[in-house]
């Protein structure tokens, strides 16, 4: 099958969509089909690696900064003549698969693959979750302004919105108006780790001496409001008694600048000298850490799976989440960790719960972890189940209308 991959960008501080990408490419190349991927990212963006991306039709990770209005257009990808490029592709493919919403990367697909005759699909992954709404409610009236013309035009003429859990089904249901969308449950899975623990631990242990020897709850996703990193911090400084001498890593990108607020945070709480501020981290050192953590620990208000969460289990870690992380259900069904609702006082309860395990209690709970992980999160298993379902779709999508070329 020849299947073409939209996304906006390929940036790894982006998180979530584009390790998807990057990861499932590479398995369904491994079995023999044709995997093209788009972005609007520049050629020369330096996190491309060679090979990895067919149609840069972009400017984002551009070297040359550009200031003013221009810059805002850059943040939402545009990307002038795009459009008339990808009519001239999409043709070719058997299967389109568009990732995420609320960018050029969506208009582009909307204005090229309804009415091309083409199969395609949406991956939202988690941008039609209700927090989003709630917590930024001026954006969200822009978006609902927008939603017939742009994403619901997309998702209503898709063959299918892609999705990870029930869950994320359920709290998309009727988010905009008017909502047309055929879900289909996909599943998801992620990488685990290829080096031998102590490996991983030796990369961590070089990168940050002072960990080395140190008991510590990890918290590793973007440094973002919508994951409770203040409540984290909050929870942790009222655990202390109960936690003993364990510290804290804050790992993960900072996109939106929030770090130097949660630094004085900590500071007012008393705990600076107990929180870890380790940045992004990658490869084996993120795996160390993973391996190193008493327990991974996310207070999400909203993830429509939790990669990390899958992550941290591949490493037998058990995890301490709350019940917005939408592979929760999955986590409580195999005893993998703890949940709770996502504010301040069940965190607080599920830290010092966690601080009461015994030994025994904390090695069962890691054996769990891992057995969730390899019951349904494997990444092979899982891109597996995802190009089958393509292909199926592929197979039964009747063709929209005829294919109307697209202005520049």
């Amino acid at each position: 099958m020849k299947i073409l991959d939209v996304i906006l960008s390929l940036n790894p501080l982006a998180g979530g969509p584009q390790h998807t990408v990057r990861a499932m490419s590479q398995i369904w190349r491994s079995m023999g089909h044709q995997v093209d991927i788009l972005t609007l990212d520049a050629p020369d963006a330096p996190y491309l690696e060679p090979g990895l991306v067919k149609h840069a039709f972009g400017r984002l990770g551009s070297p040359i900064r550009r200031p003013g209005l221009s810059a805002a257009f850059d943040r939402y990808g545009y990307a002038p003549g795009a459009a008339r490029k990808m009519a001239e592709i999409v043709q070719d493919y058997d299967m389109v698969l568009v990732h995420g919403l609320w960018n050029y990367s969506t208009l582009l697909a909307r204005r090229v693959m309804v009415g091309s005759g083409v199969p395609y699909c949406v991956f939202p992954h988690g941008m039609l979750d209700p927090w989003h709404r709630e917590k930024y409610p001026l954006k969200d009236i822009v978006k609902r302004i927008e939603w017939p013309f742009i994403e619901g035009a997309l998702l209503g003429g898709a063959s299918g919105g892609l999705f990870t859990t029930q869950a994320e089904i359920d709290l998309a249901d009727g988010s905009y108006l008017p909502y047309r969308i055929h879900p289909v449950l996909v599943g998801y899975g992620c990488q685990g780790p290829v080096q031998d623990a102590q490996v991983s631990l030796a990369a961590l242990h070089d990168s940050f001496p002072a960990l080395r020897g140190r008991k510590f709850l990890l918290f590793l996703s973007r440094i973002h409001p919508k994951k409770g990193c203040d409540t984290l911090l909050r929870a942790f400084a009222q655990c202390l008694p109960d936690l003993g001498d364990v510290d804290l890593v804050m790992a993960g990108p900072d996109q939106v600048g929030w770090s130097k607020e949660l630094k004085d945070l900590a500071a007012t709480l008393g705990i600076a000298n107990r929180v870890h501020w380790v940045g992004m981290i990658t490869g084996e050192v993120k795996w160390g850490a993973y391996h190193a953590a008493d327990a991974f620990v996310l207070p999400s208000h909203g993830e429509n799976f939790g990669i990390v969460v899958a992550e941290a289990m591949a490493c037998g870690t058990p995890v301490i989440i709350s019940d917005r992380v939408n592979l929760c259900d999955t986590v409580i069904e195999h005893k993998a960790g703890l949940v709770g609702p996502h504010d301040l006082a069940s965190t607080v309860s599920l830290l010092r719960q966690f601080a009461r395990m015994s030994p025994g209690e904390r090695a069962a709970m890691s054996h769990a972890a891992t057995d969730c992980y390899h019951t349904h999160y494997e990444l092979d298993a899982a891109a597996r189940r995802v190009v089958d379902i393509l292909a199926d779709i592929a197979k039964t999508a009747k063709a929209p209308g005829p294919h109307h070329p697209v202005a520049a």
